[in-house]
């Protein structure tokens, strides 16, 4: 996905994973929920296809938001601002989490 932002493509992509962490809904392309069907899915394909204003306003706030965040110069200042407790933005907890309560037998 940073790949298509940096070269100002919008996305289409379920909340799977870090997704929803790299495509705002509306913003930088279409997020989709985690168990979309197919015809969600294929409406969402539809949708961008059909409206070319929206793909290019869209890929060109990924490709800021790549610039922004994931440039070098950017997470530097994420890191900076991170380490100074600037940084409002939510992370991973420090305390250790057991997965394996997860883990189910193949």
């Amino acid at each position: 996905m940073l790949e298509a932002f940096s070269a100002g493509v919008a996305v289409i992509a379920n909340a799977s994973g870090g997704t929803g962490e790299l495509v705002a809904d509306g913003v930088t392309g279409w997020l989709l929920a985690e168990d979309c069907s197919a015809g969600e899915l294929a409406q969402a394909l539809l949708d961008a296809a059909g409206d070319g204003e929206a793909c290019v306003r869209r890929g060109a706030a990924g490709r800021e938001r790549v610039r922004a965040r994931h440039s070098l110069e950017g997470m530097a200042v994420r890191y900076l601002s991170i380490l100074a407790g600037d940084d409002d933005t939510p992370h991973f907890s420090s305390e250790p989490t057991d997965v394996r309560s997860d883990l189910r037998p193949a």
